[in-house]
């Protein structure tokens, strides 16, 4: 009843292996008069500190945003080509001494380019993770169960394991299923397997009118906003 937050964004700015800048975006909402502040902390691999900043709210409702130093990183890289360290990032909501909410994040540090040059066939299109030109070894995801829900963090375990015994490097969330679990986007950064995810539309023809499109974008900003800190999601 003091406040709460809404959303932690993350997005690496730039990396290498001196150094990195971690964007933050915490967006909240303030409900007391009181004093308020969100603490950042960023845990390395190890469960040490990285990095950490205090931002004092402003504002009763709205984004509060601030880059963080990371020195000597460990930088997060696809199946092939490096490991996949994951950083904590902690955020606290103080209203006064007392801390009313609190998210937990993974953070994977990395950047994505594709290069788009032109070339004999036409221009190239290819991933580049961390200024790391990636050769990429893919396959199809389709929904595990037509009974959607019903899967099992066992059963996503298993399938992606097996991709990634097979060397694959890059799953296309195919767009004539779903926007898969949270557990799913989990395992494939720690498996460091590259997430290509369609907006979902396959196979049919869709409505064009208002009502459709409002909720059409709905369902994309949604999405967007859980998906968008996974280190694995790169297009």
């Amino acid at each position: 009843n003091k406040g709460c937050i809404r959303d932690v964004h993350i997005a690496t700015v730039d990396c290498n292996t001196s150094s990195a800048d971690i964007k933050i975006s915490v967006r909240t909402d303030k409900f007391t008069h009181q004093p308020c502040t969100c603490k950042i902390n960023i845990l390395d691999p190890a469960g040490s500190t990285a990095s950490s900043a205090e931002l004092a709210l402003t504002d009763n409702h709205g984004t509060t945003t601030t880059v963080l130093k990371i020195k000597q990183p460990q930088l997060w890289m696809p199946r092939g080509y490096g490991a996949q360290p994951l950083y904590k990032v902690n955020v606290l909501l103080y209203c006064g001494n007392e801390i009313v909410d609190s998210i937990s994040k993974n953070l994977g540090i990395r950047t994505v380019k594709i290069n788009q040059i032109p070339d004999e066939f036409g221009q190239s299109f290819q991933f580049e993770i961390n200024n790391q030109p990636i050769y990429a070894r893919g396959a199809d995801w389709i929904p595990v169960t037509l009974l959607i829900g019903s899967a099992a963090k066992d059963d996503y375990e298993k399938l992606l394991q097996l991709a990634f015994d097979a060397n694959i490097n890059f799953i296309r969330v195919w767009g004539g299923g779903i926007y898969e679990t949270d557990v799913f986007y989990d395992i494939c950064d720690r498996l460091g397997i590259m997430v290509w995810q369609d907006f979902m539309f396959a196979c049919s023809y869709y409505p064009d009118r208002q009502w459709f499109t409002d909720m059409v974008k709905l369902e994309a900003s949604q999405n967007i906003i859980r998906l968008r800190n996974h280190p694995s999601l790169v297009i």
